[in-house]
């Protein structure tokens, strides 16, 4: 006698248990499709559907994590530029007012120092943030986020071009 099976077939439950969002549980699904929690938990064991969904979870907040990171780092690369030109401009600004003939602004060694002390806030906030693995390729100019082996590599080209030696590009 052939017994007919109730619901989906299993790969349609492992996938839902391991990419629902929220987590769905062997409970959920079992009475979801009228089936044994039992049942729905020994194809779970026998897929390892615990583990796949682990696996899932870790790597899709790894993605999110570094998606975050690159946005987050644009972010502070843009401020960055926006308060190094207006850090400028002031400068410019502050410099034309004090050269024209007609200036009534009193040449002040405190404006001088909080000048001094805003230039040196932004250009030490930006060098002291850490550039990890960033590879420039001397030959290209791209730059890119790399691991040592090709910090080394980029390292061994300049040198060589620096000796008028060919390189792989050439």
């Amino acid at each position: 006698m052939t017994r007919t099976v109730k619901g989906p077939g299993t790969d349609v439950m492992e996938r839902e248990y391991v990419y629902a969002d929220p987590p769905i549980s062997y409970t959920d699904l079992a009475e979801k499709y009228g089936l044994a929690r039992s049942n729905v938990a020994a194809k779970a064991e026998a897929g390892n559907w615990f583990k796949k969904r682990e696996e899932f979870r870790r790597k899709v907040s790894e993605e999110t994590r570094d998606a975050m990171a690159e946005k987050w780092a644009e972010m502070q690369i843009a401020v960055y530029e926006r308060l190094g030109k207006l850090a400028v401009k002031y400068i410019d600004k502050y410099e034309k007012a004090l050269d024209a003939e007609d200036s009534k602004i009193p040449i002040s060694t405190k404006d001088m120092l909080g000048m001094a002390s805003m230039v040196r806030t932004l250009t030490t906030d930006m060098a002291a943030r850490p550039v990890s693995n960033i590879v420039v390729d001397p030959q290209t100019g791209e730059v890119f986020e790399g691991d040592e082996a090709e910090a080394r590599a980029a390292i061994a080209k300049v040198k060589a071009l620096m000796a008028g030696e060919a390189t792989d590009g050439e």
